[in-house]
């Protein structure tokens, strides 16, 4: 006692409330061995305990602590937990001394005493306004999940009586009202005045309260298991608050806070506001319908305008792209002019050197072999020697006169040429070639087509030097050539068994400058290399549209 009373020191008035308490000398005892009790909070259930904005321990609770801590000789130091599931471990780990609002349930009672309740407070169900449902039954029987904050004894209370009820546990009471306000969760369970005052704090609208749960809540101080004196010491104080200190604390902090009090004063503002509305609609109505006729006229205009440009852009549009195709055409003309006209005098001049002195070898062995046939004392062997060498010279000849038709430009002549002879003409240039590769000749005897002869065997050329390429390193490679004919279509084929080509290369067939590896025009695999030329595929399309 004497501890006590230098504790107290000169403070009178302290005195004579512990006297009013009518504390034993081991409560007294105990204050004075324990002048400071470590104290934490729900840091999220406003307005009966919450940290503010200044980060410090307000609501209800926290003034009936100040009330305590006017009849007690102690201090309440604070301790701010993160969150609620914090606060709770500190208490099961004895880390805290008490709570300063808690109800009590089964599963606290292992660790904590609880004094006398200081505060009840009604539990209810909160939906949208458009919800019909009112009743935990009613969302029981429908399989809907309604909401409860995490830790918390409603839910523990709620799921004992209703086991088959769906529960979603939320983070914090703000975020499930949130979220039933959106429809993002039929209903939320919660106390009212902490609904309340969050549904005021937030501006949350679109709520009702559908029902009261009938889970009525009463609040104490929770005290570590041990202190069961500090528990007998909390009575006592809390029945010296009387009842007029007790309601205004209750009102500072839940009497306006309604749910049903929000949505009347709600419900007011938005009649003084429709009725504003209704009059600045009225005064709106006549000036919109002078403003009518003249938008009306104006976007009539409007319209007429935008209809000639969207002709004019049509027009224009289309010009550029006929303008375009001409000049891709040209583009496509030209490289094939000037690969001809390059083609053309190194033909020419190759066929005059070629062909003087030509004839004066072909000249003089068509004499030595008239000669030689007159002389019956020759041998034969002599004879075909001869007979050879002009029959090379013959060949020779060929070969210049068939280069001569394919590097000729013909212009766009077009008339009825046979493909069987048009293939003809174009084998013996590529006999070196094919020395290695079986030809295999699946051609009729006569296709006709009118076209123009030299591209025809322009593109004959290309598909057979493609096939040739592409059988390079393939054993027993082999070319089948084929030609045909219905009532529409003639048509000339080359197929191969030669290796492909990648599909990088594929996608870029069809354009007309590119001169890398594109696939040849054949029945089953395009070559990977030595590819036609882009002007072969101008010949092949205008051909097809003639």
């Amino acid at each position: 006692m004497s501890r006590l009373l230098l504790a107290l020191g000169l403070n009178l008035g302290l005195l004579s409330s512990l006297m009013a308490l009518n504390l034993t000398p081991a409560e007294q005892e105990f204050l004075a061995e324990n002048p400071v009790i470590r104290l934490t909070y729900d840091p999220d259930f406003a307005p009966l305990e919450f940290r503010d904005a200044q980060g410090q321990y307000s609501g209800l609770a926290r003034d009936y602590i100040r009330e305590l801590e006017a009849r007690l000789p102690v201090r309440f130091e604070v301790v701010h937990p993160t969150d609620w599931a914090q606060a709770a471990s500190w208490m099961q780990t004895a880390e805290i001394d008490m709570y300063g609002m808690i109800s009590r349930t089964p599963a606290r009672e292992p660790y904590l005493q609880f004094t006398n309740p200081y505060i009840r407070i009604p539990s209810i169900l909160i939906t949208s306004a458009s919800e019909p449902r009112s009743r935990l039954q009613q969302f029981m029987q429908d399989n809907a999940v309604v909401g409860v904050v995490r830790g918390h004894s409603l839910g523990q209370m709620a799921a004992a009586d209703y086991p088959d009820l769906l529960l979603a546990e939320q983070d914090n009471l703000i975020d499930g009202l949130q979220q039933v306000a959106f429809g993002q969760l039929p209903a939320m369970m919660s106390q009212q005045a902490t609904a309340a005052w969050a549904i005021q704090q937030q501006g949350i609208t679109g709520l009702k309260a559908a029902s009261d749960l009938g889970y009525t809540r009463d609040y104490s101080f929770g005290v570590r298991q041990d202190w069961p004196l500090l528990v007998n010491i909390l009575n006592k104080a809390i029945a010296d608050i009387d009842n007029q200190t007790s309601q205004e604390i209750n009102n500072r902090w839940i009497a306006l806070s309604g749910l049903e009090s929000r949505y009347v004063r709600w419900l007011q503002l938005s009649l003084w506001a429709l009725l504003g509305m209704l009059v600045l609609a009225l005064l709106l109505f006549a000036w919109s319908r002078v403003l009518q006729s003249q938008v009306r006229a104006k976007t009539l205009a409007l319209r007429q305008v935008n209809e000639g440009l969207e002709q004019q852009v049509q027009q224009r549009t289309q010009n550029l792209q006929q303008a375009y195709a001409q000049l891709k055409a040209s583009q496509e003309r030209l490289i094939q002019t000037e690969k001809m006209v390059s083609l053309g005098t190194m033909v020419a001049g190759l066929m005059h050197e070629l062909n003087t002195p030509l004839g004066y070898m072909v000249g003089n062995l068509n004499q030595l072999q008239a000669e030689m046939k007159q002389q019956s004392d020759l041998q034969q062997d002599w004879l075909e020697m001869v007979e050879d060498s002009l029959h090379g010279a013959e060949r020779i000849d060929q070969l210049i006169r068939s280069l001569k038709d394919y590097s000729r430009d013909h212009g766009e002549l077009r008339t009825e040429v046979d493909l069987q002879q048009l293939l003809l003409k174009a084998l013996p240039l590529l006999d070196n070639s094919l020395k290695t590769i079986r030809l295999i000749d699946k051609t009729a005897p006569q296709v006709w087509a009118k076209a123009d002869g030299s591209e025809i065997q322009q593109v004959m050329m290309n598909l057979l030097q493609n096939a040739i390429h592409a059988c390079q390193g393939v054993e027993q490679p082999r070319v089948i050539i084929v030609t045909g004919q219905d009532e529409h279509w003639s048509w000339f084929e080359v197929w191969d068994n030669g290796t492909g080509i990648s599909q990088e290369v594929r996608r870029r067939i069809f354009d007309p400058f590119f001169i890398g590896c594109l696939p040849r025009l054949t029945h089953r695999r395009p070559c990977n290399c030595a590819p036609p030329r882009a002007y072969n595929w101008s010949l092949v399309i205008s051909g097809c549209r003639s």
